[in-house]
């Protein structure tokens, strides 16, 4: 076949059951296809997927749908507008390969024990800056109630909802 010559097969299968599990919604897999680079190793000759701007992830961008929380691992399957995902799901083999890293990410990673206290350590590490900055976007009790409560943002005529991280694990 001609696309492992050109596209790292299992990079790409890695990236989309990443961006399935976290609910990437403003990645390749939303509306606006966008906030990732494909780039060419030039020592192996092919292409890879590298995402960028993952801010809007665990429902964080909604992508206008009512309430993401999950996806099913087959979200735009049959989009011709989606090749690289599409095109790559359609060989058995790579399609099953496809489930077993999402399965590996849910048995190994997305999980609160796992998950939990890196966010702990994540808040440890920024919260003297977030509370230094007056042009933050969430006032510190949204940066605490975010991790165990569903918050809702307000600015201006714009409001969004945001579950939080516990709860949306």
């Amino acid at each position: 076949q001609v696309l492992p010559k050109v596209l790292d097969i299992d990079n790409a299968l890695w990236f989309h059951a990443s961006a399935n599990v976290i609910v990437w919604l403003d990645s390749y897999i939303g509306r606006y296809v966008h906030n990732f680079y494909l780039y060419t190793d030039e020592f192996h000759g092919r292409m890879s997927a590298m995402p960028w701007d993952t801010n809007g992830v665990f429902g964080g961008y909604t992508d206008g749908q009512r309430s993401p929380t999950t996806l099913t691992p087959w979200y735009h399957e049959t989009n011709v507008n989606r090749p690289l995902f599409s095109k790559v799901v359609q060989v058995p083999k790579w399609r099953e390969r496809y489930l077993s890293h999402i399965r590996t990410i849910l048995e190994q990673e997305y999980r609160w024990d796992v998950i939990g206290p890196r966010i702990a350590a994540c808040q440890n590490l920024i919260r003297a800056e977030m509370q230094k900055d007056p042009h933050r976007l969430y006032t510190m009790q949204q940066f605490a109630d975010g991790v165990t409560k569903e918050l809702t943002i307000r600015s201006g005529w714009f409001s969004s909802r945001i579950p939080g991280m516990k709860p949306f694990l």
